[in-house]
């Protein structure tokens, strides 16, 4: 299967822009004399959802073009005075809205592509494309979180970087509602500050918002043009499009300022990709039918036998009167839970509440590694398994992530009264994290949690996160390419539902190796655009159930591991 990206020939605007068109000269006009204007960093559309993130700031315009606030982690600044790519300057031909000429995107003349009808116009009342694709305007649009820049800003056909859906952390998603099913074959996307930075993406499809298809697994943008990009694949109908972020080259954040679905145009129908249909086998000829012979006495059927019952998960030696620990070695870890020190111990901040392997824990609470369960959060299932339970509504998070966990961090060589987080491995030698986990509860809007983990002390992007991705869709291993701009890509292994399954993530020298149910694939730092930085970091492994879902949305994931040990070499 072959996926392409392509370029519009020309920037796309709204066509009701041209209808305010004396208005915005106007106003360019008054500007380019040093007349003062308030700038706003913030954005006034309706939020689509109620979790708001900090925002991932443009700054202002400010009065003559030199003001801007810093965003949260992301901020090109105010505006330096007028370039050829300021949106209202001096009338260069580059300039969207200059002086008229016949190349001018705005000015009404043969080759104007927003001209409020014409066939090249790529963002106008029609959503035409070009003379291959035609765009799809959603109906409506929702995301799992943004910053103040809301979902419906990025359906609005604006293409001012302001009128955008930001959000920040891998797996953020915007989500288009065609209004009906059609049929697409394409994504049409343009990314803020596109020009400047490669973000990372892919695409999925679904005719209930509840089961969805990869279209297009992870890729990135061209990081050349603030224009729509065109992604394509094989044609599917579909009623809803979402878009899944994984950050860009500079930080974490996702920010579309437009998205439209796609379908050919009118005048190249077969502009969709499509996969090779095998040639039909050519059919045998007829051969003379036989005599019939006579039918033999029919023989008395045997009594069925029954079927065999399904095997039980299995449970080795586990006993489900002990506590996790009376089953599992736990002196090697600490345990992050969902909800906050204050809420857990009474005090100690608005971070996760931690339980570590010694008598230091506040209130008295046991030692992680000496009988400790909580049976919200961190417990014996029926069956023996240690369970790791967390409600997302209302928990706790930790330092550089929107997302909730209940889930263990490895302390290589540690002992009591020594810092946890210097507790960590080089790379020399093999280190090997195996785990058999199954998932029994998830929230279905949103089903992705992360089962193990490899991270890096000194880097606020995971090496590896192996992530259950839903019961009908293949285990992930999200892997980052360079430690500091992250740029992610994904393995898929095999789709294990809500069965048990068994994996194992081995990191040897300068390679990492994951194995999920037999099927086993590698990395090598240095090589096929993996970063050679790794090899100067340390790291440690992570276990248990790091749910990928909104915090506000009242789900609940639960996950249980019958086996996992840790071995250095």
């Amino acid at each position: 299967m072959k996926f392409s990206r392509r370029f519009p020939s020309s920037l796309s605007l709204p066509s009701q822009l041209t209808k305010s068109l004396p208005v915005l000269l106007l106003t360019a006009s008054l500007a380019a004399c040093g007349g003062a204007s308030s700038g706003s960093s913030g954005d006034s559309a309706t939020r689509d959802t109620a979790f708001i993130q900090p925002s991932e700031k443009s700054g202002n315009a400010g009065g003559n073009g030199t003001g801007g606030t810093n965003g949260n982690s992301d901020n090109a600044g105010g505006q330096a005075g007028r370039t050829d790519s300021d949106p209202v300057d001096d009338g260069s031909t580059a300039d969207p809205v200059d002086d008229g000429s016949t190349t001018d995107p705005v000015d009404g003349g043969s080759s104007d592509p927003v001209d409020g009808g014409t066939d090249s116009d790529p963002v106008q009342d029609g959503h035409q494309g070009d003379e291959n694709y035609t765009f799809i305007k959603a109906q409506s649009a929702i995301a799992s979180s943004d910053d103040g820049h809301g979902a419906a800003n990025a359906i609005d056909g604006n293409l001012d970087p302001e009128s955008r859906w930001s959000a920040s952390g891998n797996g953020e998603w915007l989500q288009l509602n065609l209004g009906e099913q059609k049929s697409i074959c394409g994504i049409a996307l343009a990314f803020y500050k596109g020009n400047q930075r490669t973000t990372s993406f892919s695409v999925e499809t679904s005719m209930d918002a509840a089961t969805w298809t990869e279209q297009l697994p992870i890729t990135d943008s061209s990081g050349t043009s603030t224009n729509p990009e065109y992604f394509t694949f094989p044609a599917t109908d579909a009623l809803y499009v979402r878009y899944v972020g994984y950050g860009n080259t500079e930080n974490e954040w996702n920010s579309i300022v437009e998205a439209y679905a796609l379908t050919h145009s009118a005048t190249n129908p077969d502009a969709c990709p499509t996969e090779a249909a095998p040639a039909p086998e050519p059919e045998p000829a007829p051969e003379p039918e036989p005599t019939p012979e006579p039918e033999p006495t029919p023989e008395p059927e045997p009594t069925p036998e029954p079927e065999p019952a399904p095997e039980p998960t299995p449970t080795g030696s586990l006993d489900a009167a002990l506590a996790p620990s009376g089953n599992f070695n736990l002196n090697v870890w600490k345990l992050t839970l969902p909800v906050s020190k204050d809420y857990y111990f009474g005090s100690g901040g608005d971070g996760s509440a931690e339980i570590i392997p010694s008598s230091d824990n506040p209130n008295g609470i046991a030692p992680l590694n000496q009988g400790f369960e909580d049976g919200n959060y961190f417990f014996t299932a029926p069956d023996g398994a240690m369970a790791f339970r967390t409600p997302l509504e209302g928990g706790a998070t930790t330092t550089n992530s929107s997302y909730v966990r209940s889930e263990l961090r490895e302390l290589y060589n540690w002992s009591p009264g020594e810092s946890t987080g210097e507790a960590n491995w080089h790379n020399e030698g093999r280190h090997t994290l195996r785990g058999t986990a199954k998932v029994v509860e998830y929230w279905a809007e949103d089903p992705q949690t992360i089962v193990g983990q490899v991270h890096a002390k000194n880097s606020t992007k995971a090496l590896l996160k192996l992530q259950w991705d839903g019961p009908t869709k293949p285990v992930r291993a999200i892997i980052n390419k360079d430690p500091s701009s992250g740029n992610p890509f994904s393995l898929s292994f095999e789709t294990v539902g809500l069965n048990t399954f068994d994996y194992e993530i081995t990191v040897e020298e300068n390679t990492m190796t994951i194995t999920v149910d037999g099927n086993t694939q590698s990395v090598t730092f240095g090589q096929d655009g993996m970063s050679s930085a790794w090899d100067d970091h340390v790291y440690y492994f992570k276990a248990g159930n790091y749910a990928q879902a909104d915090k506000s949305s009242g789900g609940v994931f639960e996950v249980h591991f019958y086996s996992l040990e840790i071995t250095h070499q």
